[in-house]
């Protein structure tokens, strides 16, 4: 619970929990590679800019780290 606003609780992954998000994020990141694997180098770099750019621009949480604009 938290020391100022008694209607949040904070939670946290249990061990299993935190191996299954990395899992899927591994299986994610790896399918995202291949679904671009076809594409030149430079494309692949142009989307990864505006990739970022959107989720930057629209305040989507850090769930894997923080992203550089």
């Amino acid at each position: 619970m938290s020391a100022t606003d008694r209607r949040a609780v904070t939670v946290s992954l249990t061990p299993e929990g935190k191996r299954l998000t990395d899992a899927f994020y591994d299986e994610v990141s790896q399918r995202l590679t291949d679904l671009v694997a076809h594409v030149p180098a430079a494309d692949r770099d142009h989307l990864a800019r505006i990739a970022t750019e959107i989720v930057v621009d629209e305040g989507v949480p850090d769930v894997f780290g923080a992203l550089a604009s």
